[in-house]
């Protein structure tokens, strides 16, 4: 635990966002790690302002990825707005897409699953308390991606960990998820869907479907009521750079399908 003078922190190994980090105020830095089995390392940091500054109110950050690293980046602006904030690498230290420390270590891949968030809330929540002599009056969490699954299983699993959830874009429900995107790349390039058709493909479809959720602002927020086919944008005639040849239909058409089982 050390206090950290205000503009002074460094995050380990990145410089990339310092910037940022030069914009924070004077707070209390806890690091830590928990082990709830004998095979677990889950290191955290714990980010407290100033008590007159403290909003009274507890915050937990997601990860991306294969997470493997705390995300500093996501504790800035909680710590700006007065929260108590934490993060955890969950459990293992790696890149962000590199799940190859998973290979035969189950309880680690219990604590990236779900484990390691849920006991960070836990002492999180008691290392806060201890440091203001009281608890927070509200929790949140707040992630997206991977953060968003983590919410999500948050949720599912411990509902009385938060009283507010934001689980953004959650890489959730896997198989289909990773299969999609297996047929995504296999579908695109020389002999699939060019990349250079990929803007011209994007405009037509918010086109069709930008609208049906009585607001046209260039998000289709209501896919489930999208009938949008790539075939409208079949060449006719000579190609050029805003029509799709038979080839980039058919491609264009298997990633909108999407996947599903074959039975």
């Amino acid at each position: 635990t050390d206090w950290v003078a205000a503009g002074a922190f460094e995050a380990p190994k990145s410089k990339r966002l310092q910037s940022r980090y030069k914009a924070l105020p004077k707070f209390c830095r806890v690091t830590g790690s928990i082990a709830p089995t004998a095979d677990s390392d889950i290191r955290f940091e714990l980010w407290l302002p100033e008590p007159e500054k403290w909003n009274g109110k507890f915050m937990q950050t997601g990860n991306g990825g294969a997470a493997g690293s705390i995300d500093y980046n996501s504790m800035v602006d909680p710590l700006l707005r007065g929260y108590a904030v934490t993060n955890t690498d969950t459990g293992h230290v790696g890149g962000g897409g590199d799940f190859s420390w998973a290979a035969g270590q189950p309880e680690k891949w219990v604590d990236y699953q779900y484990r390691a968030v849920h006991e960070l809330t836990r002492v999180g929540k008691a290392l806060t308390s201890a440091n203001f002599g009281k608890e927070p009056h509200k929790s949140y969490w707040l992630g997206c991606s991977t953060g968003g699954r983590q919410g999500l299983k948050e949720a599912q699993l411990y509902p009385d960990d938060y009283d507010a959830i934001i689980a953004g874009a959650p890489a959730s429900n896997w198989v289909p998820l990773m299969t999609k995107s297996v047929l995504i790349q296999n579908s695109l390039g020389e002999n699939g869907l060019g990349l250079d058709k990929l803007a011209p493909l994007k405009e037509a479809s918010l086109a069709a479907c930008d609208s049906k959720d009585g607001v046209t602002d260039r998000v289709i927020s209501d896919p489930g009521n999208c009938s949008f086919d790539p075939e409208t944008l079949a060449c006719v005639g000579d190609e050029d750079a805003d029509c799709l040849t038979p080839t980039e239909v058919e491609a264009a058409q298997r990633i909108y399908a999407g996947v599903v089982n074959a039975e």
